[in-house]
Parts: structure tokens; C-alpha cells; sequence
């Protein structure tokens, strides 16, 4: 797109990159003057819009620096004019508004620049709780703040955990969106449910692998331009190295799986590439397809995580041995003489889980 841009000449206001992906951007001439910067009356101090920013650099240059923030331009709440009422209105339909649609607080404005206030269950409940007089919408509102919308995310929270909820206004001095706590929690999990599930992912495919292999394999399945590196356990192998070792049929075989392995490989490959594009941050971010990927596959390991221990591993962990072969095997508790166990002198974290011990009693 820059490149586009500067061979075109071109420039984009807002910055394309950092506005609402379903925003509208102006396109306008890369060398035409940029608006006079304005003076802060409060600070003296000299504001610089968001636009601004982006270009200050050779605007012609495909290498045009982005401002590196993640400002609230670019959520969906930022730009959805929220439902508002006039400091006139009653309070019973202010009370129906906020139970109809499910929301703590109204924002009070006259037109669509000029903001009275905030009208919420916790206002009114101030002032039921004095016993006095709320008619009126504008008998029970409460100062709001209005913050915009070129502002950090992160210079916002605070003050939407301050205040519980704040107005964003644009660059024409309009009121274009509301930001309430609810909006905070959501675009976090935007931004790091894929590194979550990839952190998951990684743990229970290392989780697999642990133990089964030995340290020449793992040495065989490591990144061949990161040999300097020590590889003590499978802990050192990146995530590619999960995918060499797998795909080999006689490393599948040690796994004692029923699933199948071109099929499984193929999702390990598809998310080491995901994995390699969110580590690296790539600006476009994480696709909705993608995310699901991930998902599906965390889920998919989670399933499978148990029946790939060995009987014996997993009667280890509680306590117990398992003795014999074959039809003939029983299970003890470790450090008895003898004797099959009955239902009854199961451990209790045992009895009932379905556990799979294979030929066992």
C-alpha cells in the first residue's frame, strides 16, 4: 500500500494503518500543506493530530514511519455513535434505554458536539439513596469525561478504570464513540488470545514429546542454522523442530496414537507459520480463520493429551505399579507383596475416571 501510495503520490488522512479497519480515509496529494499545528491554550503546549504524526517524515517515501501506538482510532467502539439522550428527557425512559439494551450508563448530549454529561445506575442510585428529586434526566447526570480519538489505548485505560466510562471525540469535535471497560476486556482478548493458544499449544505438543525421545532424535529434528545452541531437552527445539521429528513415521510410532500423522502435521506446519507471523508482529495481525485454527487445534491436543502416556506412566503418577504381561497384568499399589486390588482399594483419584490401562485388572 505504501509503495502504491508514493509511486502515486499520494497520502492517506487519517493514516490508513492507524484508523478503524471499516473507517473512512481521505486520499489527498503527498506534497500538499499540512494543517497549521494547533496550541494547547490550557499547556501552551504544541498538539499534533494524529495524521500529523504520520507524515512527518518524506511523505513521497514507500518507507513512510507509522506511529508505533495502538490508539483507540483503531477499535469499533471508537467509531459507533453511541445511544444518547437530551438533558430533558425523563428519567423512566433513560431507565428503560439502559434495561432494553443491556447498559450501565447514557451519555447526555445536545446535537452532536455538545456534551451535558452522563446519566447511569450508579447516578441514580446516589441520588435515591439522598432521597432526592430525579424527574429529569438532567436532575440525576454526572460529569463525563471525553478524551480523543487519536489517544493511546494505554494513556486510556486509566481513565476508563477511573471514570467507567468515557466519550471519544474526532477530529471535527463530534462525538463518535464511547469506551466503557467492557470494550477494554474485549480488545485484550483481540490482542492476546493468539499468543495464549500458542503458548498452549507449544506446552502440550512439548508435553507429548517429553520423555520419549532421545537426545541424538531431538539433536536430528533441531533448526540446522541454530546447531551452536545447546539442546538439552525438547524445551530447546522451536517449534519447527516439533514438525521435522513428528513427521517421521518411527517417531509418530512412539507417541501410541490412533491419530493420523500427514493430517496432524499438516496443522502443526500450518500454525508454526501463524506462530512465526504473531511473534513477529505482523501489522495486518491475526485472521479470524487463523485464530480459529488455533482453537481448534488446542482443543484437538487437549483430547488427545492422556491416552498418549503409557498405562504404566500414568499409574506411576498416583502411586501405583502395573506387574505382568499381557492378559495376566494387575495393578498394585507400589510397595505391596501381592495380590490383584479390588474397585474398592483404587485410590480415589483413580476410580471412575475411565482412565485407559490397556490388559490391566
Amino acid at each position: 500500500m505504501r509503495e502504491a501510495l508514493a509511486t502515486t503520490k499520494l497520502r492517506t488522512i487519517p493514516d490508513f494503518d492507524e484508523t478503524y479497519i471499516d473507517g473512512t480515509i481521505k486520499f489527498v496529494s503527498a506534497t500538499e500543506e499540512l494543517p497549521q499545528s494547533k496550541t494547547d491554550a490550557s499547556t501552551g503546549e504544541i498538539k499534533v493530530s494524529l495524521q500529523d504524526s504520520m507524515v512527518m517524515v518524506d511523505s513521497v517515501s514507500s518507507k513512510t514511519k507509522v506511529d508505533p501506538s495502538y490508539r483507540i482510532a483503531r477499535l469499533k467502539s471508537a467509531h459507533t455513535v453511541p445511544l444518547h439522550l437530551g438533558p430533558d428527557a425523563t428519567v423512566s425512559e433513560a431507565i428503560t434505554l439502559m434495561m432494553k439494551h443491556d447498559f450501565s450508563q447514557l451519555p447526555v448530549i445536545v446535537g452532536e458536539r455538545t456534551v451535558k454529561g452522563l446519566i447511569s445506575w450508579k447516578s441514580l442510585g446516589k441520588r435515591l439513596a439522598m432521597d432526592r428529586k430525579c424527574g429529569l434526566v438532567k436532575d440525576a447526570m454526572e460529569p463525563v469525561h471525553v478524551i480523543d480519538l487519536d489517544t493511546s489505548l494505554f494513556d486510556a485505560i486509566p481513565l476508563i478504570a477511573k471514570h467507567d466510562c468515557v466519550l471519544v471525540r474526532d477530529s471535527n469535535n463530534k462525538i463518535c464513540g464511547v469506551m466503557t471497560p467492557f470494550d477494554v476486556s474485549q480488545t485484550f482478548v483481540e490482542l492476546g488470545e493468539a499468543f495464549l493458544l500458542l503458548g498452549e499449544i507449544e506446552n502440550l505438543i512439548r508435553d507429548m514429546i517429553d520423555g520419549r525421545f532421545s537426545k541424538a532424535e531431538l539433536e536430528e529434528a533441531r533448526d540446522p542454522l541454530d546447531a551452536d545452541r545447546p539442546l538439552n531437552d525438547v524445551s530447546d527445539l522451536n517449534f519447527g523442530g516439533y514438525v521435522r521429528l513428528l513427521q517421521k513415521p518411527e517417531a509418530w510410532e512412539k507417541l501410541q496414537t490412533k491419530l493420523d500423522r500427514a493430517t496432524f502435521v499438516r496443522y502443526l506446519e500450518s500454525v508454526r507459520i501463524i506462530r512465526n507471523n504473531t511473534m513477529h508482529f505482523d501489522p495486518d495481525g491475526i485472521e479470524d480463520t487463523e485464530l480459529q485454527e488455533l482453537r481448534e487445534l488446542a482443543r484437538l491436543l487437549k483430547q488427545v493429551k492422556e491416552p498418549c502416556y503409557r498405562s504404566e506412566d500414568i499409574f506411576a503418577r498416583i502411586g501405583m505399579e502395573v506387574y505382568g504381561g499381557g492378559h495376566g497384568r494387575f495393578v498394585m499399589e507400589r510397595g505391596r507383596s501381592s495380590g490383584n486390588l479390588r474397585m474398592a482399594d483404587y485410590p480415589p483419584s483413580l476410580r471412575g475416571r475411565g482412565v485407559p490401562v490397556p490388559g490391566a485388572h
